[in-house]
């Protein structure tokens, strides 16, 4: 569904510069499609703009669909973002709720790669220091049924702060498939893969000792 400039510029004007929440969600937006949609909902304008500025807005074109894809890290990790990139110049970041308004009006090229990262505290409780996680951990896992046979068509990739912990890890895992688990036993393993040095090619098994989830 399209909009008018005006609306876009009503709905995003005031989220451009939300203050950090811990928690909140954010977008990784390539720069040149934002440029396009900035221009488009005259995101830099103000009150006294001139004639000519006016009329450069009015003539603004409407956003194609947006492809971040361009950010990625490389082919096989899809998921992290290149180290390469620049802050305002490859890229910006885009609260999670205008990027769900760009993602209803605007659209997603099919096949795109999404971004979203949480705002994490790295402060203590006396003084915040609250930052959008560039670059967390990705974690690939499956559920196993009760005789532990891993069901490989479940796979998922999940993200987790390089802040936290593996308790905290299979507490996210949990909360996601509560529905699936019930009210059975919950347990999480993690696996931690031999150096490739090692002769043996199977899988350690590290719990979570002393841990209920």
């Amino acid at each position: 569904m399209s909009v008018t400039a005006n609306e876009a510029h009503e709905f995003a004007k005031p989220l451009i510069d939300t203050a950090l929440k811990e928690d909140d969600k954010f977008y990784a937006v390539d720069s040149k499609w934002y440029s396009v949609f900035e221009r488009f909902a005259y995101l830099k304008s103000d009150r006294n703009e001139s004639r000519e500025q006016e009329e450069e807005r009015e003539q603004a074109k409407y956003p194609p669909k947006m492809n971040n894809s361009d950010l990625k890290r490389s082919a096989t990790m899809p998921y992290a973002l290149d180290k390469k990139l620049v802050e305002n110049k490859d890229f910006v970041w885009i609260h999670s709720s205008l990027y769900k308004y760009v993602e209803q009006h605007f659209g997603i090229e099919e096949g795109s790669l999404s971004f979203e990262r949480q705002v994490i505290n790295k402060g203590t409780e006396i003084y915040e220091e609250l930052l959008i996680e560039m670059h967390p951990i990705f974690i690939t896992y499956v559920l196993c049924g009760d005789d532990g046979t891993p069901d490989t068509t479940s796979q998922r990739t999940t993200s987790i702060s390089c802040h936290s912990n593996l308790k905290k890890l299979g507490r996210q895992i949990i909360d996601t498939h509560a529905m699936d688990i019930g009210d059975g036993e919950r347990d999480v393993r993690i696996w931690k893969r031999k150096p490739a040095s090692e002769t043996q090619t199977e899988l350690n098994d590290v719990p979570l000792e002393g841990w209920k989830p």
